[in-house]
């Protein structure tokens, strides 16, 4: 893994003690995207605040961090963390971010077509440990790695995946716990969302809640 700068992503948090749940993305100045097992533990709103501004995840003095509280969250309604299913969710703002070189927002699939994304080279951001049971880090980091075929990464996993679900790792390479929630890229678009894995971190490819099949689903919660 390496460090990156990519200021369209942000720190998901409870708001008593300031402890990072999940990573997510702004999609635009007034909605974050995430995943929906995430809210496991959130009851209200005024449970998270989201960090933004900074590549950072501690809080340090910055003019650009910024704090932003959460007016409402919507879960997918089929999210069913049993079978993993759909696991994605939206939170709305309390106000407009005002977008600068700091704070931006991170381009979505088009939603014409449903895709499965086979055999592509993609980018997972995030924050997550870079091992089991090891500490999240401090500044933002990105590795590289290869989408698998779903038939292929369920009899890995022994589970079923999806169709609404893609797949990917590499050797030795892939997420790990404080990622969920976080980014899947593929040419600078968010394909996917970390939604789960298996323990040892990047022993077997890691499953991703697959946008191109939820793009209606976020195009009619965001237009509300």
């Amino acid at each position: 893994m390496s460090s990156t700068c990519n200021f369209n992503k942000v720190s998901m948090r409870y708001a008593d003690n300031m402890q990072h749940i999940c990573a997510g993305t702004i999609i635009n100045a007034m909605w974050i995207l995430t995943a929906a097992h995430c809210f496991k533990f959130i009851k209200t709103p005024r449970d998270l605040l989201i960090q933004c501004g900074t590549n950072l995840l501690v809080m340090e003095k910055s003019r650009h961090l910024m704090l932003a509280a959460i007016s409402a969250f919507y879960i997918h309604e089929g999210y069913n963390p049993t079978i993993a299913i759909h696991d994605l969710a939206l939170m709305r703002l309390k106000s407009n971010l005002v977008f600068s070189d700091y704070i931006g927002s991170v381009q979505l699939p088009d939603g014409l077509e449903q895709n499965n994304y086979e055999n592509l080279k993609v980018v997972l951001v995030g924050w997550g440990s870079n091992k089991t049971f090891g500490s999240l880090q401090r500044q933002l980091q990105k590795v590289s790695l290869n989408t698998v075929e779903r038939q292929t990464c369920g009899g890995q996993l022994n589970s079923i995946v999806h169709r609404s679900n893609l797949c990917a790792g590499d050797i030795h390479k892939g997420q790990c716990s404080g990622d969920s929630g976080g980014p899947l890229l593929f040419d600078n678009t968010q394909i996917g969302i970390v939604s789960w894995s298996l323990k040892p971190c990047a022993s077997n490819p890691a499953v991703f809640t697959n946008l191109s099949y939820y793009m209606k689903w976020i195009k009619a919660i965001v237009e509300k």
